[in-house]
């Protein structure tokens, strides 16, 4: 018989309505308890909490860059807020391609962008640790350029024993409402240098200053309206009859919930919204799950979920996966696969009552907004032309991962399918 239960490809692992009262009530949580907390669990030598996770490119920028040396090479394969970070901070954005499929920023590409003006490299770990991280840190080193990880999704993972951002100058991670951590919103930065850890800590308090009462009730709708959308009644009566009728549609009635690329233009300069401080309260909040929810049997249980796609799923040729090593913990958030006619394999798994999503991350070399930056980046293109992502969180039902599996191997036994 016919699978007709879908389990949403989107959960809150850890929020609960009641979560406001639990973090105003008692005592507050002060920066320099959270900086020992992080020390004393994780080795992180200097740490500073964000209201968001891209705030710390930011500062990492401004930290690093000086009049005649501020280029910052980055992977185009991101969100747009994250390139306007680069360039509020006064950086100028110097695009370098991906390896494919293994969407790690390509170290050759690295080396042949390096130059007297090249104030640092920004490496993006995707859906598993960047691969070239080794070749480009050792090729900073030679230069004397400064390496600023994002880890928004990979809080937690290790690579060789290390906790992931523990090798750089500068990391970022991100406790954002989606994320594996899940908090209103939050985010880290961890910093090795003092001196420059003493520069980042002056930046944030002349630039954030706006309080965060508001963007924190409008977070905390959000996130009622996510934990409704995607439980298991709402979701199979309403929310996926919804996402059918609208997959091919220009309607998105539910983009917007999880959705956190920014608006589709160039900043010069942070606006209100970015300047948001981070209070006691949300230092509490990230302490509090951080300490409850970072368990090891979840990323296993990450490890697992991935393994097993990427073990169902390489046999087949006419799409392409990136097979991870297993000796590394994994906090991705999915599974990516590719495939040149992404749209109609897309289309099919929904119809099919299999929840996945093309993903929001975007070419940004090849952006209109970005044209003073253009650069041709193919591998990059393609990610985003071709990428679908799977389900690996924990909560992620074996019956939902097998049926995403046996209905993607069933649309290429199909191949009459029509849009």
């Amino acid at each position: 018989m016919k699978n007709l239960f879908t389990e949403p490809r989107q959960k809150i692992y850890n929020f609960s309505i009641f979560d406001p009262i639990k973090i105003f009530i008692g005592k507050k949580v002060e920066e320099e308890n959270l900086r020992d907390f992080f020390y004393n669990k994780f080795g992180f030598k200097n740490s500073l909490s964000l209201s968001h996770n891209r705030l710390g490119i930011y500062l990492a920028v401004k930290a690093i860059i000086e009049n005649d040396k501020n280029e910052i090479i980055l992977s185009p394969y991101t969100i747009i807020d994250v390139v306007n970070m680069v360039i509020c901070a006064g950086g100028k954005p110097i695009f370098v391609d991906v390896d494919f499929p293994s969407i790690s920023i390509s170290s050759n590409e690295v080396k042949k962008k390096i130059s007297d003006k090249t104030a640092g490299i920004i490496i993006t770990h995707y859906h598993s640790y960047c691969e070239n991280f080794t070749d480009i840190n050792l090729l900073a080193k030679q230069a004397k350029i400064k390496i600023i990880e994002d880890c928004a999704i990979v809080f937690g993972s290790k690579a060789d024993k290390n906790f992931i951002g523990t090798k750089s100058d500068v990391a970022v991670y991100s406790f954002n409402i989606t994320k594996f951590i899940s908090t209103l919103t939050g985010g880290l930065l961890i910093c090795k240098d003092d001196n420059l850890f003493s520069k980042i800590k002056d930046y944030s308090l002349k630039e954030f200053k706006v309080n965060p009462i508001i963007y924190l009730f409008l977070k905390y709708i959000n996130a009622i309206q996510i934990k409704i959308f995607t439980s298991k009644i709402v979701f199979n009566l309403f929310t996926r009859w919804i996402i059918k009728f609208t997959v091919d549609s220009k309607v998105r009635i539910f983009k917007n919930l999880v959705r956190t690329d920014g608006e589709k233009k160039i900043l010069t300069e942070l606006t209100k919204k970015h300047k948001i401080y981070v209070s006691n309260y949300q230092r509490k909040e990230i302490y509090l799950k951080v300490k409850k929810y970072l368990d090891k049997d979840d990323q296993k249980k990450r490890l697992a979920n991935y393994l097993y796609y990427q073990n169902n799923l390489s046999s087949l040729n006419k799409i392409e996966i990136h097979k991870i090593k297993v000796d590394n913990s994994n906090a991705a958030l999915s599974f990516p696969i590719f495939y040149k006619d992404r749209d109609k394999l897309h289309k099919f798994l929904i119809m099919n009552n299999c929840d996945v999503t093309k993903y929001f991350y975007r070419d940004c070399s090849s952006l209109e907004i970005f044209n003073e930056f253009k650069e041709i980046c193919s591998n990059s293109a393609r990610a985003c032309n071709e990428v679908i992502l799977l389900p690996v969180y924990p909560g992620y039902s074996m019956t939902s991962i097998k049926k995403n599996i046996d209905t993607i191997k069933s649309y290429f036994k199909n191949d009459n399918f029509k849009l």
